[in-house]
Parts: C-alpha cells; structure tokens; sequence
C-alpha cells in the first residue's frame, strides 16, 4: 500500500530527480558577473513589486482613497492578466529580436512610468476617480511587465546555468524579503497610528527607485545571440499555440495546472480589505501586512528555490496544497471574525501562510518552464501560457462582479480548492524535468 510520502512524491520519478542534483548541487555557486547582476536586478525588482503590490499596497491606498468596491477588486486580475494576455501578440515581434535585453529595458521603464502615474493619482485625486486613474495607471505598468516577463525568462535561460536557476530566483525573492521587513516594521512602529495620504504614498516612492536602479543595472548585461525567426502573423500565431497545446502534452498539463493555482493569487487582497474594514486605513495595519509578507518572502525563498533545483514539480505540489489550506484557514477566521479571535495580529498571520504558498508556486512554475524548453520554443511557452492565464483571469474578474453578492467565504472556499485541485492535477500529470541527465548544467537547456 502506498504511503502518503509515495501518493505526494512518486518514488519512481523523484529519485532520479535527487539523485541528479546532488551530484550538481556539490559543485560550487559559479558567482560570474552576470549571476550577480540578473540576482540584483531581481532583487530590486521583486522588492518594487512588493512595494507596489496591488494585494496590500494598492489595496489599502484605494481604500484610503475612497475608491469603490468594485474597482479594487479589479486590481489583481488587471494587474496579473495583463501582465500575461498581450505576451501572446508581443512573442512573435520579441522573436524576431536576436537580444532580449533591449525588450525587457523597455519593459522596466513603462513599469517605471505607471508606478510614477499611481504615485501622482494617490496624491491629486480620491474617490472613484482617482481610484479609476490608478487603475488607468496600473494597466499601463501592467503591459510593461507583460514584456519584461516573456523576455527576463529568455535572458535568465542564456545566462544562468539550468541548476542555479531555482536557487537564483529564490535567493531574490529571500533577498527582497528581508528589506521589506525593514519598510513593514518601519510602517508598523513608526508610523503606526498615521493615516495622511504621504505615508500611503512612500511605498510607491521607493518603488519608481528600484525600477530605475535596475534598469541602469540590467543594461549592463552581457547577453549573447540568440535564436531568430521572422514574425508571424496573428492568424499563425493562433494556430501555432493550439498546435503547441494539442501536441505538447506536458505543456498542456502545465497550464491546466497553472490556471487552478491561480487561486493563491486571488485570495489574498480579501485578508486586506476585511482587515481594513475592521481596523480602518491607519499605515500600522497596512506595515503588519508588508512585514508579514516580507517574512513569508524572506522563509520562502532560499527554501523554494533550493526545492525547485531538486524538482520544480514538487514544488508546484506542496506550494499549491499549503495555498489551498491556507485558504481553509482564511475560510475560518471569517466564521469566527465576531469572535475573541478578532485582533490586529490575525489578518497578518494568515496573510503570511498564504504569501508563502503563493511565492512557492511562483518560484515552482517559473523554474518548471524555463526547464521545459530552450530558445523561441521557450519564448511561446512563457507567451502562450501567459497569454492563456490572463484571458483566464480577466474570466474570473468578471464573473466575481456579476457576482457582488456572493459571500466572502465562498470565494474563499473557491479559490483554496482550486490551489488544492492543482496539487492533485500536477502529481497526476506533470514530469520530474530536473532529471533530465546531459543538461544541468547547460546554459540553453
């Protein structure tokens, strides 16, 4: 009879994954020049987009602001699908490009500029339209990141080695972590009590900082040549992604997989929004909830990216499972949110389970297919797949506002078995990559 430990990691598929990185893993971190400029940049930019993040900050500055409802709880599904639909259109003129870099600084200076748009909508304007200009705003940054997003994975691929790719993005994420807990127990001791529109403001300052500091850092990258292919037509392009989806099987499981995660992503701004109904709009609230998901970046990172050099798709099981329970324990607190249990520390910590289940399988999908392919096949898998889980998001946004009645707790309870879903789906279909011998260490595998 199978044991748990056999049903969560088949033995059969994750032995040869161990037994591959053990004998990689014992070489020494290659610290090259390039290593230590993509891990600042992600550094800075994981940071920028904690500070900027439209689950806490964003949130609590709408609420601040006055904003409606209905347009705060457009901000994730604004700002992660279109992050991701437009990769589909944008991959065929990306292809054609034999450098990446160029694309991405592009990326990162429009990033730049929503963030400075938000930054003046907080300060000028309040109610619905101000909450409708940073909307405006974020959809602008958003399209940045859709371009920063599909060419960061092809730049990573050229120029850090296939078993240092998880560690690498962990080591950011640890990295960015640790200087917000420095900005969420400034918020929370300093400022705890203040409630001016400045204070709201500052996260939005620091963030237009780092995206300028990495843009300036990243340009000094050396990429090599890549692969070229001429554009193609939007009618090609749409055939060649069902292709791509019908013939690939393990892409296809990937992105199945991927949509039923995306509830760890849309729990969280529910935690916000109720704490800031209980609580009112004070910066000590809103600093709990930055130093809570800075030490869930802080605990995750090194710890996920270490266990996706071993086998990403491990990652994606246990991140998905521990998002889905922590949803449950959302599912709870809400019950009980009349009860003794009802204090400032309760909104944060259950924050904090779920920030550290959604960094996992962050960091698991995006190592999972960066392995998965090499060159411009990789460039459609991070497009397709995007593209996919954006138009899948922006299905979900409309459906919870046709739905504005529809209690909390059920979609709560919606989103948390959606993640657990996902843990079944992918200990049912997906492959341990990192088994693959020959590639590891290969900087186009």
């Amino acid at each position: 009879m199978a044991s748990k430990k056999d049903f969560l990691f088949p033995r059969s598929m994750d032995r040869t994954c161990k037994r591959h990185y053990m004998s990689e893993s014992s070489k020494r971190f290659e610290w090259s020049g390039n290593l230590v400029k993509q891990l600042t940049t992600m550094l800075l930019t994981k940071t920028a987009d904690q500070l900027a993040n439209p689950k806490t900050v964003l949130t609590w500055l709408m609420g601040a602001m006055g904003a409606p409802v209905f347009l705060i709880g457009w901000l994730v599904p604004v700002r992660e699908s279109l992050s991701m639909l437009p990769q589909f259109l944008m991959a065929g003129w990306i292809r054609s490009k034999v450098y990446r870099k160029p694309v991405w600084l592009l990326g990162a200076s429009v990033q730049g500029g929503g963030v400075l748009a938000m930054l003046l909508a907080g300060w000028k304007f309040t109610g619905a339209l101000g909450g409708g200009i940073l909307l405006l705003s974020l959809v602008v940054f958003s399209l940045g990141r859709a371009l920063c997003s599909i060419t960061g994975k092809d730049v990573l691929g050229k120029t850090i080695a296939k078993a240092q790719r998880g560690r690498v993005n962990g080591l950011a994420t640890s990295g960015s972590g640790v200087l917000m807990l420095f900005f969420g127990a400034a918020g929370f001791f300093f400022l705890r009590d203040d409630r001016s529109s400045g204070s709201l403001l500052l996260p939005l300052f620091m963030a237009f900082l780092c995206w300028g500091l990495a843009w300036f850092l990243y340009a000094s990258i050396e990429e090599k040549a890549g692969e070229t292919e001429s554009p193609r037509s939007g009618r090609h392009q749409l055939k060649h992604a069902v292709k791509l989806l019908f013939r690939d099987l393990n892409f296809r499981n990937f992105v199945i997989a991927r949509a039923l995660m995306t509830g760890s992503a849309l729990l969280a701004p529910y935690i916000v929004l109720y704490s800031q109904s209980v609580s009112g709009p004070q910066m000590g609230q809103l600093g709990g909830f930055v130093f809570a998901g800075a030490a869930a970046s802080m605990i995750s990172g090194w710890i996920w990216g270490g266990m996706a050099d071993i086998s990403s798709r491990r990652v994606l099981m246990l991140a998905s499972l521990l998002a889905g329970l922590s949803g449950l324990s959302l599912l709870l607190m809400i019950r009980m949110a009349h009860g003794s249990l009802m204090t400032m520390w309760l909104f944060p910590a259950c924050y904090m389970l779920l920030i550290f289940a959604h960094d996992g399988v962050r960091v698991g999908r995006k190592t999972f297919l960066i392995n998965l392919g090499s060159g411009n096949k990789r460039t459609d898998y991070v497009s397709i797949s995007n593209s996919i889980i954006g138009f899948f998001l922006i299905l979900i946004g409309v459906l919870v506002s046709t739905l504005h009645g529809i209690p909390v707790s059920w979609l709560v309870l919606i989103f948390g078995s959606m993640c657990l879903m996902g843990t079944l789906w992918v200990w049912m279909t997906l492959p341990c990559l990192e088994k693959l011998q020959g590639t590891a260490t290969s900087l186009e595998a």
